[in-house]
Formats: structure tokens, sequence, C-alpha cells
């Protein structure tokens, strides 16, 4: 039996449910209500006037909720928490509930738990992000926890919870010169080095130097790579399911004579540590190895350290905020570059939506470069506009044109 939920309603501990249910082909719209161990239920057949009766039913439910929510009193900002928790958080994957709960932890510091929620004025917003400024955080931090705030506001304001939004008429600005910019990328040759700076033969670096030459190749986000597991594999294709992948998409990989030997390099060493488990880049510590099932996937954490460790041998400047992530601007790049083409590039890294591209494209100025050049070196044989050094004094001008020629050429011959 699956179940997909359509809608929450109600309090903690009385909430009301309405579920899409499909029992072995066999579709009906559930409504389920009552405290946990009284629960009850009514249900309609998946027809059109069966869905019309239990939206009906359900919309009853929650227009009693709203009068009693009412005669209860307005709700505070925790209650908006608890409450959009109760009704969403099923749906939400963990990652996104967690940047979710940061943000508002960080709303209540500053706003206080028990204020009425419908209460907070623009005022109030505009002193919670000079306070947010005051702490010194990336601009994106704070667009993404004012983001993450609105959601729970208008979700309160589309259930009717709260009769007033303030949040719909803040506008946060950001100067110019505060916008993110792209993140940094690691070219080809950069890449490389940092590859061959990393021994798969030595026990620190191994899991390292299969990290990146996948980031490298495949351009996927580290999360997808570290999680990697022998299970996923068949013959000579990746199988990344969607539970891991951003997007939500299942992630579809061929396996190449290089990445079929990557692989081949960590199945020796898991052979050799005596390592059972599902993950091609398990954890290296020690302790986890007797219960293989409970080895966690090689971090982040250690990933970064590794390849920072590698820029220092192969001199490759670090550059704060690139890691593992800039094999995969990296990629787009090169292949743009290659190609002319975003879409292909895009496509190349599992990304859909070309709105990604000014994030993903760092602006390259060799071909900027050697435009400039070329030009400068046409003009380097063009006659001078009349009257184009006339900043000059008479005397200077004459002396100029006794050495050769107008003061500009000693500009082109250092050209």
């Amino acid at each position: 039996m699956t179940r997909r939920r359509l809608g929450t309603t109600g309090d903690r501990g009385n909430l009301v449910r309405l579920y899409l249910v499909d029992t072995v082909g066999v579709k009906r719209y559930v409504c389920q209500w009552g405290p946990k161990g009284a629960r009850q239920q009514d249900s309609w057949p998946a027809t059109k006037e069966g869905k019309v009766e239990a939206e009906a039913f359900f919309k009853a439910f929650s227009e009693e909720t709203r009068r009693a929510r009412t005669a209860k009193g307005p709700m505070t900002v925790r209650e908006l928490w608890v409450s959009y928790l109760e009704s969403e958080a099923a749906a939400l994957r963990p990652r996104t509930l967690k940047l979710y709960r940061d943000a508002w932890q960080t709303w209540e510091q500053h706003i206080k738990a028990s204020t009425v929620a419908e209460d907070v004025t623009v005022q109030e917003i505009g002193a919670f992000r000079k306070s947010l400024d005051a702490r010194g955080l990336a601009t994106a931090t704070v667009q993404n926890c004012f983001r993450n705030i609105r959601i729970v506001y208008n979700w309160g304001e589309r259930m009717e919870l709260i009769a007033r939004n303030r949040w719909h008429l803040f506008v946060l600005k950001i100067a110019k010169e505060k916008r993110t910019q792209p993140r940094a990328e690691y070219r080809s040759e950069e890449f490389m080095a940092i590859w061959r700076a990393l021994d798969p033969q030595r026990v620190g670096q191994w899991r390292a130097w299969a990290s990146v030459g996948l980031l490298g190749i495949y351009g996927n986000r580290q999360n997808e790579i570290l999680n990697l597991r022998w299970s996923w594999i068949a013959g000579d294709t990746v199988q990344i399911p969607a539970s891991v992948v951003k997007t939500g998409d299942v992630g579809v990989l061929t396996l190449f004579p290089l990445t079929q030997h990557i692989l081949a390099v960590c199945k020796a060493w898991a052979d050799r540590e005596q390592y059972t488990g599902d993950y091609v880049l398990y954890s290296g510590q020690a302790e986890g190895r007797a219960h293989p099932s409970k080895m966690p996937h090689y971090s982040i954490q250690s990933l970064t350290d590794q390849i920072h460790r590698a820029e220092a041998r192969a001199a490759v400047p670090t550059i704060r905020w690139r890691a593992g992530h800039g094999f995969r601007r990296g990629l787009v790049g090169d292949l743009v570059d290659s190609t002319g083409d975003v879409t292909l590039a895009l496509q190349a890294i599992r990304d859909k939506d070309l709105r990604m591209a000014p994030r993903y494209r760092v602006r390259r100025n060799d071909k900027v470069d050697a435009a400039i050049q070329q030009r400068a070196g046409h003009l380097m044989g063009a006659p001078v506009a009349k009257g184009a050094t006339k900043v000059q004094s008479d005397p200077e001008n004459s002396k100029a044109a006794s050495v050769g020629g107008s003061g500009n050429s000693m500009i082109y011959n250092d050209l």
C-alpha cells in the first residue's frame, strides 16, 4: 500500500489528514482524524465526484479548526513553526528540514518564540536583517535565511493560521558589491595537477584520489560521489537514487575505462582492509570496520582537507569555497569553451535549469584578453587621428616627431 498526503490541518495531537491511498491498484481518498490511539477515518472512491466529496469533508474540518484557533487566541511564532512541521516535515528532505530549522531558530532568537506571529512589523524584520549583517554572515546565508522564514509565514497565511503576513512587504536589498559572486573553478590543468598530487597507493590519499577523479570527470555534486555504493553499479552503468540527488531525479553515470580503473582501485583497498560494506568510498575510521553496515562514507571535510594538501604540493592556489565543487564548475567551463553550448554543459552535470548557467559558468578572460591584444596589434599600424596628441604642448609634439612619429608609438612598442 502507498499513500500520498494531500493536506493536513488541526492542532498537534489532534491532526486531520487527507490522503490518496493506493492498495494493490485500487485508489481511494482517505480522511483520518482524532488523537493517536483513537483515530477515525472515512474514505471515498478515487473518482472526480469522490475527490470533490473528500475535499469538502476535509475543508469542513479546516474551517472548524480555524474557528477554534481564533477563539483560542492568535498564534505565536513558535506555534506557527510547530504547525508547519506537523503539516510539511514529511515532505521535506532531512537537509532541507535542517536548513529551515536553523533559519527559524535564528528568527526566534531575535523576535522571541512567544511573540504573536501576525504582529511582526516590517521594521522588526528590518532590525532582524541588521542583526544578521552585524554578525558578519555571508550574503547568501542571509538570503537563504530570509527565504526559508518566508516559506513558513506564507504557508501559515495560506492555511489561514495568521491573518497578517508582513514578510510580503519587506524587500531584502543587497548592494551590488556585496552580491554573491560565482565560486571559483578548477581549470583542466589544475584538476590534473591536484589529481597527480594524490597517491592511490597511500592509505591516507586513495579515497581523495578516487573522489577527485570522479568529480573531475563527471562533475557530480560531492554528496552523490561520496555516497556511491557498490549496489548501485550494474555492468558499466551507475544508478544514483533520487533520494541522494539534489534535483530529486535518478542520476545515471556511464562508466568509462578510466573510471572503471578508479573503482577497481577502490575495490582493491576494500579487499585489503577487509571492508565488506556497500560504500565505495567508506570512512577511514578504524573503529567502524568491525561493523561495516554502520560505517559512514568518506566525509566532505576529509576530502576538502586532502584537496587543500594536494593543492599545496601541486602549487595550485587555495581559493575559499572552491574545493570539491570547483571540479563541477570547471567541467562546465571546459565544455562551454570546447562546444559553445551551455545547454550541453549543464546537461553534462545533470542540471536542467538554464537559470543556473550564470552560477556555474565562471567568466574566463582568456578569449577577452586575446581579443583585446589582437585589436591592439591592428592598431599598431593604424594612423593616429589628427589632434589625438593635443594634450601635449607644441614643443613636446615637435620632439616626438623628431624621434620618429607621434608620442603614441611609444605605447604601441610596449604592447
